[in-house]
C-alpha cells in the first residue's frame, strides 16, 4: 500500500483516533461495570484509542504494514535503552516540578486530572502476587508503551516530517500532541521531554522498536516505584523533588552520549548490510 497524501493522510489519522477514542470510552465503560476493576478498562483504552489507530495510521502515512525493525541484538538495544530510561529520569523532575509550579499560578487548588488518574492506577497498583505485578506491568507499562509508540512515533511523528520537511519540528510537535492527548495539565511539561527524547530515539535509530523498549522501560521504572510506596495516589500526585544541579547536568550528558551512540550503531548496521549485498 502506497502512502496517501499528506492531506488525506492527516485526515486518516485524526479520525481513526476520534474513532478509537469514542469506541475505547465505550469498551473500557463496559469492562469497569462487568469486571469492577480498571485493569481491562486501561488494557483496552490503550489498544482501542491507540493501538488499532496507529496500525491503521501508519499504513495510511508510511505505505507499509506496522513493523519495527532492530537496529542492535536484543538484548543489547534492551540494556541501553533501559539505562537511557533511567539516566533521563533528573531531566523529567525537572519538567515535573515546573508542570507544577505553572499549574498551582494558574489554577490553584482546583482539582486536577492527575487525581482521578492516579486513583485509577492505585487500583491497578497492587502487588500483592505475581498475577498483580503481571497486570500492573501489562497494564500501566507494556500495552501503553506499544500501542502509543504506534500511534506517535510510527504515525503522527512521520506525517508531522512529511507535512513539514523538519524532523526536529516533527519530534517536537509529535511530543506536544503526545502530551496533551494524556489530558494532565500538571504532567504537561514532563511528558513532553519524554516525548521529545522517544523521537530523537526513533528519528536516530529509524526504529519503531527502540522507541517502544524506551517506553516500556520508563514506564516500568515508575511501576517498580509505585510498588515501593505505600499510598499510590499521594506518591503520583506529590510535589516532584528536585534532583542536584550536578546530577541533572550528567544526566543530559549520558542522554546525549546514548542517543549519539544508539545512532552511531544504527548507521554502522545499515552500512554493513549494503555492504553484504
Amino acid at each position: 500500500m502506497r502512502p496517501l497524501p499528506v492531506g488525506r493522510a492527516a485526515l486518516a489519522l485524526a479520525v481513526s483516533l476520534i474513532a478509537g477514542f469514542l469506541v475505547a470510552s465505550l469498551l473500557s465503560a463496559a469492562a469497569f461495570s462487568v469486571t469492577g476493576g480498571w485493569g481491562l478498562a486501561l488494557a483496552l483504552n490503550s489498544l482501542v484509542c491507540f493501538g488499532v489507530p496507529g496500525v491503521v495510521a501508519m499504513r495510511c502515512v508510511v505505505g507499509v504494514r506496522a513493523r519495527a525493525r532492530v537496529p542492535v541484538p536484543g538484548p543489547s538495544l534492551v540494556i541501553i535503552l533501559g539505562i537511557l530510561a533511567l539516566v533521563c529520569q533528573p531531566v523529567v523532575q525537572w519538567a515535573a516540578y515546573l508542570d507544577r509550579v505553572f499549574y498551582e499560578a494558574l489554577w490553584g487548588g482546583a482539582e486536577s486530572v492527575a487525581s482521578q488518574s492516579a486513583a485509577i492506577m492505585a487500583s491497578v497498583c497492587r502487588f500483592d502476587t505475581v498475577w498483580h505485578w503481571a497486570e500492573a506491568v501489562l497494564v500501566l507499562a507494556l500495552l501503553p508503551a506499544v500501542c502509543e509508540e504506534a500511534f506517535f512515533r510510527g504515525a503522527l511523528l512521520p506525517l508531522v516530517r512529511r507535512a513539514t520537511g523538519s524532523w526536529h519540528v516533527a519530534v517536537v510537535v509529535s511530543a506536544l500532541i503526545f502530551s496533551l492527548v494524556h489530558l494532565d495539565a500538571t504532567a504537561f511539561l514532563a511528558r513532553a521531554v519524554l516525548g521529545c527524547l522517544l523521537g530523537v530515539v526513533f528519528v536516530q535509530t529509524r526504529s519503531l522498536l527502540a522507541s517502544m523498549l524506551l517506553h516500556f522501560c520508563n514506564n516500568l521504572l515508575v511501576v517498580i516505584a509505585l510498588s515501593e510506596s505505600d499510598d499510590v495516589v499521594k506518591t503520583l500526585t506529590a510535589p516532584a523533588e528536585l534532583p542536584s544541579l550536578k546530577l541533572s547536568l550528567l544526566s543530559l550528558a549520558f542522554i546525549f552520549f546514548e542517543v549519539y551512540y544508539l545512532s552511531a550503531i544504527s548507521k554502522a548496521r545499515e552500512t554493513l548490510h549494503k555492504d553484504s549485498r
